[in-house]
């Protein structure tokens, strides 16, 4: 059983990267119900529906994905935004929590799914690849539209690292045309993925034992075991940037650190660019800018901050 080696720095750069990666989360708390008041005089136009944070599933690719909705304060009938919020490589949705709550009390609703092999997922991360991850992505903006009678035209792409590439490929292939785009240190660069997977060595390995047994397996800290479709899917496109920025007609806000080792700052900032996005960016966050750390973290509370000003205020 080959197990590839990686550098020590990209190893300790992936286990903080990655820490909250595919390991069991504890059980959320039983949802809030929505509550339905209206006052005697009101017309039923005027019913108020309360906001709740639900924890659901919905189906995909034949499995039932993983998935929190929160949901504002509205009234019925009322037009609500969206957003779809996909995590990075072996991360969970926990980490994107706080700007998916922020949102929501500016009255944005949001759905945040965990990726096969990743979070509360019951899938082996064998299936975790791009084409999955797309397909779920666009079955979650089914589920808003269908169980709770969303606009698909209200929806919004909110991803981190690798779950920014897959928005950006969702753009360019044309299968979503999202409002608002923010981006966190989108892993956009096929170049910079393989670097940071052992080089092309180290990669054209694993692609090769993929193939030949069904997985390869990567030392990230935890043992990820890599399906041959995770090679090449993102070996389809070199960078979707370029063509997502031809379709793209929203606001955006691309936010990165500097000292990012994991997804090179240059990347992020080529995307910022060419989407002609806002930027927020950090001198020192490392690759998650704040995100799976503490509610008092700088970095987050910015965050926060850009992302309800993005879903408020629009573009630059």
């Amino acid at each position: 059983m080959k197990r590839i080696a990686v550098p020590a720095a990209l190893i300790l750069a992936l286990i903080f990267a990655f820490a909250p990666a595919c390991a069991p989360r504890g059980e959320k708390p039983a949802p809030t119900e929505p509550v339905q008041t209206a006052s005697g005089s009101e017309a039923p136009e005027a019913t108020v529906l309360g906001g709740f944070e639900r924890a659901v599933t919905y189906p995909s690719r034949g499995v039932e994905v993983p998935a929190v909705v929160l949901m504002p304060e509205r009234r019925a009938g009322e037009a609500v935004p969206f957003a779809v919020i996909l995590h990075g490589h072996g991360g969970s949705n926990e980490g994107l929590a706080r700007i998916a709550e922020a949102l929501c009390g500016a009255g944005v609703a949001s759905i945040r799914m965990d990726f096969p092999g990743c979070g509360q997922s019951r899938e082996d991360f064998t299936e975790n690849n791009l084409t999955n991850m797309k397909e779920d992505t666009l079955r979650a903006i089914d589920y808003m539209a269908s169980e709770y009678g969303l606009s698909r035209e209200n929806v919004s792409l909110i991803g981190f690292s690798m779950g920014g590439r897959i928005s950006l490929e969702l753009i360019a292939e044309g299968r979503v045309s999202p409002e608002k785009l923010m981006l966190i240190a989108p892993a956009a660069s096929t170049r910079e993925l393989i670097n940071l997977f052992g080089g092309k060595t180290a990669w054209e390995s694993m692609k090769r034992e993929a193939g030949e047994r069904g997985y390869a397996e990567f030392d990230a800290g935890i043992i990820q075991r890599l399906g041959p479709e995770f090679f090449a899917a993102i070996e389809r496109v070199e960078d979707p940037t370029p063509a997502a920025a031809e379709r793209f007609t929203g606001d955006a806000l691309v936010v990165w650190s500097r000292d990012d080792t994991v997804v090179p700052a240059y990347v992020s900032e080529n995307a910022a660019e060419k989407l002609g996005a806002r930027t927020l960016v950090f001198e020192y966050g490392g690759h998650l800018n704040g995100l799976y750390s503490g509610p008092d973290d700088p970095a987050l509370l910015k965050m926060e901050e850009e992302a309800v000003r993005l879903f408020t205020e629009g573009g630059i």
